[in-house]
């Protein structure tokens, strides 16, 4: 059904348009778009792969050569965290049509590849997709421009896609294709979320990161000898340092965001222009001592 609807939204002029994969984690997407390459390539036409992080590309290229294995079709990778030598390679590669695949980070959407007929955005919910730098581009988004500019396919995957791919798919820009089960008819984990609006707040009054109920379960598991792997969205040891007296909070002078506590360089940092300055030991506002890193 998900290949159907592919072939159904490719052969039309321009493309089509771009598809939605919406599927649950395990349900078999990065099979949907080896075949999708696999049917690309047949036709004579190219591929770009994107991935949301560097450290996902030597695991998906594995992938994605593992399919290719006795076909001379060359796959190359092209990101930021190649050196200087490697990406000149990689990209003469391309421009001199050696290559048909190109696998890497936001930066492998400009790649020089002609004739092309796929892009794929894996994760495409992912902020990796986002360049905060100059020059500032959502590579998602791109990768649309890009398609519709050279009449290729476009594949957005996610288990959980973004409000705008959902909006778009909602109004029918994007043809949204849901996979709903495992691959391997395996059960998804159950999911408990706690509003840590409600939790009784520490000592202190500042806001308490893991709820008693989590308390409680991890103490569980360490009393069984068993591990526990407790996940944050965040980077950085505080997203935010703010006073308790006056409630300022430390901003960024040129973005007007919280900066984040990097504590192992005991530092603020600004994720959005990487602007940074040291912590400071007293408000900048009222001058008080007791700062909360929260």
């Amino acid at each position: 059904m998900a290949m159907g609807g592919w072939e159904e939204e490719r052969k039309k002029e321009g493309g089509g348009r771009p598809i939605l994969l919406e599927g649950v984690t395990g349900s078999g997407k990065t099979e949907i778009y080896l075949r999708a390459m696999e049917k690309t390539l047949e036709e004579g036409k190219n591929v770009v792969i994107l991935v949301p992080e560097i450290s996902l590309t030597p695991q998906t290229v594995a992938r994605f050569r593992g399919r290719l294995v006795g076909q001379k079709i060359r796959l190359a990778v092209l990101h930021s965290g190649q050196t200087v030598a490697e990406r000149r390679e990689s990209w003469h590669e391309i421009r001199e049509g050696r290559v048909r695949v190109v696998i890497g980070a936001r930066s492998a959407l400009f790649a020089p590849l002609e004739n092309l007929g796929l892009i794929v955005v894996d994760e495409e919910h992912d902020g990796g997709y986002k360049q905060a730098e100059s020059p500032r581009y959502q590579a998602r988004d791109l990768a649309v421009v890009r398609g519709k500019m050279e009449g290729a396919s476009v594949v957005l995957g996610s288990a959980t896609p973004c409000l705008e791919s959902g909006w778009n798919a909602d109004r029918e820009r994007y043809r949204r294709i849901r996979l709903t089960q495992r691959v391997d008819g395996a059960k998804l984990p159950k999911v408990h979320i706690v509003d840590l609006r409600k939790e009784d707040k520490p000592k202190g009054g500042g806001p308490t990161l893991l709820s008693a109920e989590l308390k409680m379960a991890l103490q569980g598991r360490v009393g069984k000898g068993e591990q526990s792997l407790v996940l944050l969205n965040r980077r950085g040891y505080a997203p935010s340092v703010q006073c308790p007296h006056c409630g300022k909070v430390e901003e960024c002078d040129r973005c007007a965001v919280p900066m984040t506590y990097h504590r192992s360089e005991g530092k603020l940092r600004c994720h959005f222009c990487d602007a940074d300055r040291s912590s400071p030991s007293r408000c900048r506002e009222c001058g008080s001592p007791v700062l909360h890193y929260t």
